[in-house]
């Protein structure tokens, strides 16, 4: 039978249909059901289309904000996937103009979506098709076996302490990422916290953010500062940690690189039995190394903007 395309609705059926093809064709950016939902209530306004063939889904095509950028940011994510077996088959391109079409409609110029470097038949398909380089990242990564979290001794007027301890500290810490953010390199403008709400629910509250491994950094018992985030699965089942980063504070960076720590937890990940912690390290991994090491790269991660 031929392949049909459609809109998915928010039906447990079709968003589990979406999250069964993401996890099969990118299991290193895996979803589910629940998440999705989590989603579509922080960002009203996503699009999910599936494609069908011999009555199992084969191809979804995801597009909705940029949580990083404000609303009005010119441009849209998307995400395509397609199972190893359907692929060249033309289903990629269905997905892809379905998303861009959605873009257009809501009056942006430009689609953003991810791609790695470690997969290449994705990357010569997004460029096929007209995509440019708009930003790179790259991903750090410290294999854990073998290693000990390093002793906690800040230095005199800093206390260390978690979101759990002192869940009272959110709204200095939500000051900070306002502040640090627009440090954050990569893409075209700098990534924008959001109002205390939208922090919270989007890197804060989230399930797979626990408040005892959202390590803050206090100031003479004043000033919070988010020395570093959280600790969650990146993607490759129960055995990999992805760690959250953020210390470009002026009241952290006056008190130099002792602060800028963590293996991604108090215990190293050890609680959670992870064997690697992975982190972003913007443009420049190499200014990381004081922070973790050793920083081999282990992936990139450009997103290309397509051109209306």
């Amino acid at each position: 039978m031929p392949a049909t395309i459609r809109r998915a609705d928010t039906s447990d059926a079709d968003l589990g249909a979406v999250a069964a093809v993401v996890n099969e064709a990118i299991p290193e950016w895996p979803t589910d059901v629940d998440s999705m939902r989590r989603e579509d209530a922080l960002y009203p306004g996503i699009v999910r289309f599936i494609v069908e063939q011999d009555g199992r889904a084969v191809g979804v095509g995801i597009v909705g904000r940029i949580y990083i950028h404000p609303p009005e940011y010119d441009a849209l994510w998307a995400t395509v996937a397609v199972t190893p077996e359907s692929r060249r088959r033309g289903i990629g391109g269905r997905l892809l103009s379905e998303t861009a079409e959605v873009a257009r409609a809501a009056g942006k110029s430009a689609l953003h979506a991810p791609v790695s470097e470690e997969r290449p038949d994705a990357l010569s398909f997004l460029v096929h098709r007209g995509f440019r380089e708009h930003a790179r990242h790259k991903m750090v990564r410290l294999e854990l076996e073998g290693r000990h979290p390093p002793a906690d001794v800040p230095p005199p007027g800093i206390a260390l302490t978690t979101l759990a301890e002192r869940p009272e500290l959110i709204e200095g810490v939500h000051a900070v990422a306002v502040e640090a953010f627009a440090d954050i390199p990569g893409g075209d403008e700098p990534p924008a916290a959001g109002d205390l709400a939208e922090f919270r629910a989007r890197d804060v509250d989230w399930p797979t953010v626990p408040h005892d491994a959202f390590m803050i950094a206090e100031i003479d018992e004043a000033d919070a500062a988010l020395v570093t985030g959280h600790v969650g699965p990146a993607g490759e089942g129960d055995s990999l940690a992805n760690q959250g980063l953020v210390d470009q504070a002026a009241e952290v960076g006056t008190h130099g690189g002792k602060l800028r720590w963590r293996t991604p937890a108090p215990d190293g990940g050890r609680k959670a039995s992870y064997s690697a912690a992975e982190a972003p390290a913007g443009a420049n991994p190499g200014s990381h190394a004081g922070l973790i090491a050793p920083v081999p790269i282990v992936g990139h991660l450009p997103p290309y903007g397509m051109p209306p």
